[in-house]
């Protein structure tokens, strides 16, 4: 059985929590969960860059521009 550390993120699982970050900078708020379990997702906004990671688990996805 594989844990959540060595666990890989899908590229579906990269783009569900890209939704749900878009969804929450236009309206403030999301119902999406973490694509693992279900967790709260928290969204952390840069200038060229975001990151999105669970409270509960170890999901993490971190974006950066240019």
């Amino acid at each position: 059985m594989t844990n959540d550390a060595q666990r890989k993120i899908t590229e579906e699982e990269v783009l569900f929590v890209e939704e749900a970050f878009s969804e929450f900078e236009a309206i403030g708020s999301t119902e999406k969960k973490c694509p693992w379990c279900d967790g709260k997702s928290n969204f952390v906004n840069a200038v060229s860059a975001y990151s999105i990671h669970c409270t509960k688990c170890e999901f993490k996805v971190t974006a950066r521009g240019i």
